[in-house]
C-alpha cells in the first residue's frame, strides 16, 4: 500500500492520514525495501484540530471480513509504467546519483531523455529522489535540492524560480481509505513562480501554492487556500504575514 490519504466524503470534517518512507514494496524498481514496485508503506500522520474527536459511525459486522476478501498484492499501475520505474531506476542509480553537484546540464538531459520537462536553467541535484521524471515540470532557475523527494505519480509542476529545499516531500497520491480495495488516487502539484518551500516540509496531492509563497521549514501543506507574497508555516500551514521587500519592486 502508498501514502494514504485523508477525509471525509462530504468535504466538511477532512482526516488526512498519508503514509511515510516505509518498508515492504517501494517507489521505483523491483525488489523489496525502499526501491521496490509495489506502493510505499509507512507510519501515519493524522491531522486533525487540538484535541481529537470521538466520531460515532455505524459499521457492518463484517467488515474485517470485507477488507480479508480483497485481493492482495496487486499494482495499480500499467505494466509499462513499472517498465518504465525499473529503467528509471537503473538509470538513476548508474547516471544520475553518482553524478557530481555541478553537472546540472548532464542531469537535465538525463532527466528530458526519460520525459522531463525541464527549462535550460532548471536544477535538480543529484541526491533528489524523483519516482517519474516523465511528470515533472520546472520553469527557469527552478531547483529541487538535495534530499527532496517528488513523489510524481500525477503531474509536479515548478514555477520559474521556485525552490524545494532538503527533504521536502511533494506527494502526488495516496489511497481511498474509506472503499476495501484502498484504490490508488491521483492528484496533480503546482507550485506558482518564486515560491520557496523550506526544508522538510510536506506537500499534499491536488495542492496549489500561489506565487511568491514561503512555507516555512517542517509545515505540511494541505489546501490551496495559501495567499500569495506570504510567509506561510505550520502544520496546517497558515499566513503568518505579508512578505515585506527591501526594494520597492517584487521578483519578477
Amino acid at each position: 500500500m502508498g501514502n494514504g490519504l485523508l477525509g471525509g466524503r462530504d468535504g466538511k470534517r477532512p482526516i488526512n492520514v498519508y503514509g511515510g518512507r516505509g518498508v515492504g514494496g517501494g517507489a521505483w524498481g523491483v525488489g523489496s525495501g525502499e526501491w521496490g514496485v509495489g506502493e510505499w508503506v509507512g507510519m501515519s500522520n493524522v491531522v486533525h484540530g487540538a484535541k481529537p474527536e470521538t466520531v460515532e459511525t455505524e459499521h457492518p459486522e463484517n467488515l474485517n471480513d470485507a477488507y480479508q476478501e480483497v485481493p492482495k498484492g496487486t499494482s495499480p499501475h500499467s505494466l509499462s509504467n513499472r517498465l518504465a520505474r525499473m529503467l528509471w531506476a537503473v538509470v538513476y542509480t548508474l547516471l544520475v546519483r553518482p553524478s557530481p553537484r555541478f553537472a546540472h546540464r548532464w542531469r537535465n538531459w538525463i532527466y528530458r531523455l526519460m520525459g522531463a520537462k525541464l527549462h535550460p536553467t532548471a536544477r535538480i541535484y543529484p541526491t533528489a529522489r524523483v519516482w517519474a521524471p516523465w511528470n515533472i515540470t520546472m520553469g527557469a532557475v527552478a531547483c529541487l535540492g538535495d534530499l527532496t523527494d517528488i513523489y510524481s505519480v500525477a503531474p509536479i509542476t515548478l514555477g520559474a524560480h521556485t525552490t524545494v529545499s532538503h527533504y521536502s516531500f511533494l506527494c502526488s497520491a495516496s489511497h481511498d481509505f474509506e472503499d476495501p480495495n484502498f484504490p490508488l488516487t491521483t492528484a496533480p502539484i503546482t507550485l506558482g513562480a518564486n515560491v520557496w518551500i523550506a526544508a522538510d516540509v510536506f506537500v499534499a496531492p491536488g495542492v496549489t501554492i500561489p506565487d511568491g509563497v514561503v512555507v516555512g521549514a517542517r509545515s505540511s501543506v494541505f489546501t490551496s487556500n495559501l495567499p500569495a507574497w506570504h510567509l506561510c508555516a505550520g502544520n496546517p500551514a497558515k499566513p503568518i504575514r505579508a512578505r515585506e521587500f527591501k526594494s520597492a519592486a517584487k521578483p519578477k
